[in-house]
């Protein structure tokens, strides 16, 4: 099998979101989670996990900095403030 796809390219990926993987983690990574993985149905979150974001913001949190607790996340800034009303009602 190795062989047989050491001359893969990524326009030799059946579909669209193969050869996507293979532009953006490299031809390699997209041939390993093919032979790997293949038949699987992966989802890929685009966002952190609600736990993630409470432990960055309560670690990185400084009281002034919430635009940029946001930005890191790619939440709203009163998200950030949510994440942290929730921790002090715990």
């Amino acid at each position: 099998m190795k062989a047989l796809l050491s001359n893969f390219e990524i326009e030799d990926f059946p579909n669209k979101s193969m050869r996507m993987v293979a532009r953006k983690l490299g031809v390699h990574f997209a041939k390993e989670l093919m032979t790997k993985c293949g038949g699987s149905i992966i989802y890929v979150p685009s966002r952190f996990t609600t736990r993630f974001c409470r432990r960055y913001i309560e670690k990185h949190f400084d009281g002034k900095n919430h635009d940029a607790m946001a930005a890191d996340l790619d939440i709203t800034q009163r998200s950030v403030y949510r994440h942290l009303d929730s921790k002090i009602t715990e």
